[in-house]
């Protein structure tokens, strides 16, 4: 299966430790597909900002280095449990509808 990892926004300080706009949480969603049906699992994760070695200013950020971030924080069974959460809400979406009583 496929994923599509991407940052939808991020949250954050204004002003911290003589840098602007330091990024502390990201809002990113996981997308996955089968033949027929899509779906994005929507997550966030805080970032540890405590001690930042190489800041990098906002107008440089990418995707990439942000969903670098998140995926280092979470490390690599978090990155698999996030991506079984995916296809879980594709499994259930995918199967189930909405129905209205008369």
């Amino acid at each position: 299966m496929e994923y599509n990892w991407n940052t939808l926004e991020v949250e954050v300080f204004n002003s911290l430790h003589n840098n602007t706009d330091v990024v502390y949480k990201v809002n990113y969603g996981v997308s996955t597909s089968d033949n027929s049906f899509g779906v994005t699992l929507i997550k966030e994760q805080e970032l540890d900002i405590s001690s930042i070695t190489e800041f990098i200013p906002f107008e440089d950020l990418t995707d990439e280095t942000v969903i670098g971030w998140v995926k280092g924080y979470l490390g690599n069974s978090g990155v698999v449990a996030v991506e079984k959460e995916a296809d879980e809400l594709l499994s259930k979406t995918s199967n189930t509808s909405i129905k209205t009583l008369q």
